[in-house]
């Protein structure tokens, strides 16, 4: 393999890995501002009409702390078939918020950033629309973690540790969310950085 294509194969990386990043970012902005729009038309909407929903009548409305709670039995305020639609649809959500918070710990790390601590809200893009989805700090920390890290090693010890750490993450957050755990998940996660 000669030198100038080594160098153009690493630059096309960097310039993906940048794509992905400034993407996930746009879509962060892009939820800040519909979600000032909408806590502007709904503080003008509730005065008019007088009567306020509570958000968790509907599981469909279910946004953050309040979903996690529904899915993982704690929240029991709403019926057991609309959890079961809900939770259906949630894997994809559950598994972009993983995606999202091992490749910010991989960018940062790239980008020479200093590690961060994760937030445990972020807004996933859906066909349905912006999902707030919630995950323990523990796991996004063990993520974002492994992510940064794993950036920088190359000691296959090394990887094969992160790899273990972040297949126990991923299978406690299905286990907790009572999905089925989707085993060569982190696997894929982990080849498309490059590892």
């Amino acid at each position: 393999m000669s030198v100038s294509f080594t160098l153009m194969l690493a630059t096309g990386l960097a310039i993906i890995i940048l794509l992905l990043y400034i993407i996930g970012r746009m879509g962060k902005l892009e939820e800040v501002t519909r979600s000032i729009l909408q806590s502007k038309n709904k503080s003008s909407i509730e005065p008019a009409s007088g009567n306020k929903k509570n958000p968790s009548e509907n599981s469909d409305d279910l946004q953050g702390k309040e979903l996690w709670d529904a899915l993982t039995g704690r929240n029991t305020d709403i019926e057991a078939e609309n959890i079961e639609t809900v939770r259906q649809r949630y894997e994809i959500i559950l598994k972009k918020h993983i995606q999202i918070l091992l490749q910010s710990g991989y960018s940062d790390s790239q980008s020479g950033g200093i590690k961060k601590n994760p937030g445990n809200l972020d807004s996933i893009n859906t066909l349905r629309g912006a999902v707030q989805s919630w995950l323990p700090s523990e796991h996004c920390a063990v993520l974002y973690n492994s992510g940064y890290e794993l950036a920088n090693t190359d000691e296959k010890s090394d990887q094969d540790r992160l790899r273990m750490s972040i297949d126990d993450s991923i299978a406690a957050l299905f286990d907790q969310a009572k999905l089925p755990f989707p085993g060569d998940f982190s696997q894929g996660l982990i080849s498309a950085m490059g590892k």
